[in-house]
């Protein structure tokens, strides 16, 4: 199996990026947005946030930077 270059990866993401959120899958991003808003306190910090559906979620219980 061929391992993927930094930028190989780079090309995969942003091919996908403009339809990541209709080929997601909604329950499974429903799920942890549920669980992150019961257990977030304080500042919170989501790192991978993608197209930020689940800091949108959080923005509303506290302060959230995404990466």
């Amino acid at each position: 199996m061929k391992r993927l270059s930094n930028d190989e990866y780079r090309q995969t993401f942003d091919a996908i990026a403009s339809c990541y959120d209709e080929v997601s899958n909604g329950y499974a991003v429903w799920r942890r947005s549920d669980i992150l808003v019961t257990w977030a306190q304080g500042n919170c910090l989501e790192v991978g946030a993608g197209t930020g559906k689940i800091s949108n979620v959080l923005k509303d219980k506290c302060p959230v930077v995404a990466t």
